[in-house]
């Protein structure tokens, strides 16, 4: 099934699409960081007939993340970082990576491990990386876990050259 977005099984119907868009409208509207976030979200992804606007976007993701809801803290790091909506800043991105990873997101413990692991926003810092990647394996994210063990291992490997 087609969503409004065009694209396979993102919304399972028109009516729904539509709903889901005026309550965030109105939530937002009313001042709910869950609204803006999820608004947002529909900005930045071209859904529920929404044109992709990631200028929006980042000005939802703002509102919420200003009311220190972590997933929009989250994916405002993230539109800093592609330089999606606004200009390319990994410093601001990792600014935001860690308010999110201060209330335990594990996504922004993982992408905050990753900038330091990379030296994107800050130097390179393997010891950093590798606390970072523990909270967020500690806290579900696979993809973290995996990025430690092998950091961990390179890490070893290096300190026995």
């Amino acid at each position: 099934m087609l969503s409004l977005s065009g694209r396979v099984g993102m919304v399972p119907s028109v009516l729904a699409a539509l709903k889901a868009l005026a309550l965030a409208r109105k939530s937002s509207g009313a001042g709910s960081r869950y609204g803006q976030y999820v608004l947002a979200c529909m900005h930045q992804h071209g859904a529920a007939g929404l044109a992709l606007d990631n200028g929006e976007a980042v000005s939802l993701y703002r509102l919420a993340a200003s009311q220190q809801l972590d997933a929009a803290q989250r994916d405002l790091g993230f539109m800093f970082f592609k330089g999606w909506g606004v200009a390319e800043d990994h410093v601001e991105a990792l600014r935001c990576y860690l308010a999110a990873a201060a209330q335990g997101d594990a996504a922004a413990l993982n992408s905050g491990a990753e900038c330091h692991h990379a030296g994107r926003g800050t130097a390179v810092d393997f010891d950093a990386a590798i606390a970072f990647y523990a909270r967020a394996s500690a806290a579900g994210c696979v993809s973290a876990a995996e990025s430690l063990c092998l950091l961990q291992s390179n890490t070893a490997c290096m300190a026995d050259a």
